[in-house]
């Protein structure tokens, strides 16, 4: 007797949460597409319905005036034969599935995995949560975390901390932000998708810096106006 199978044999890979600019989208488009053998369509899942079907409509799309910097949803798939890939991005999960693997696209497979293994964003977690609590729960956390910061510093410092304010203020400030990237970055992880040169991409100190200096100076400002005596109580 012989024994026949109505499904095809199908393998998930978990691709976890990688930071991916436009250099590493167009790379692995380029290991689907040879692959594949040129059958490539890429869906950027926007509100007109857009897709591509090679690596350069990545820069294409961008030159579009109303699409996104950040690919919110992105699914790339092709066939060769019996064997079909299909890569997504999405809130539902990171993963890259093969229908009726070989050897060939199993290696492709482990190109794609390294290039996303290799921009991993920091995170512990392996699969999408569920994030619904996450904004809520990270700011709790956080302000429980400055709270308590700052309970410590007046303890440790006494009735120094009221003559401290940028100290305990920057041990609040660190806390809440440590507290905030840690628990809100894992609650609500996903991948971040840029579809930009990563050398147009400005860091995040480039983006915030300014606000930054502000604030340093503000605090240094502030704490040297009530500290240094005016001229008017010299001369008085």
């Amino acid at each position: 007797m012989t024994l026949h199978s109505s499904r095809a044999e199908t393998v998930e890979f978990n691709l976890g949460f990688p930071r991916l600019y436009r250099e590493e989208l167009e790379e692995i488009a380029r290991i689907l597409r040879e692959e594949c053998e040129s059958d490539l369509l890429i869906d950027f899942h926007d509100e007109r319905g857009r897709t591509g079907t090679e690596p350069a409509d990545f820069t294409h799309y961008a030159e579009n005036h109303d699409s996104p910097e950040v690919l919110q949803r992105l699914t790339m798939s092709g066939a060769r034969g019996t064997t079909r890939m299909l890569l997504e991005f999405s809130r539902s999960g990171n993963k890259l599935v093969i229908t009726t693997p070989d050897n060939s696209s199993r290696g492709a497979a482990g190109q794609i995995r390294e290039i996303c293994r290799a921009n991993r964003r920091l995170t512990w977690r392996t699969h999408p949560p569920d994030d619904t609590w996450g904004v809520p729960l990270a700011t709790l956390a956080s302000m429980t975390t400055a709270a308590s910061g700052a309970a410590a510093a007046s303890r440790l410092f006494g009735d120094q901390a009221e003559e401290m304010p940028v100290m305990v203020g920057v041990v609040v400030a660190i806390l809440f932000a440590v507290t905030a990237v840690v628990i809100g970055g894992n609650v609500a992880a996903r991948p971040l998708l840029i579809n930009m040169p990563r050398s147009e991409r400005p860091s995040l100190w480039q983006r915030h810096r300014r606000d930054s200096v502000t604030l340093v100076l503000g605090g240094v400002i502030g704490y040297l106006g009530s500290h240094i005596p005016s001229p008017w109580n010299l001369i008085s």
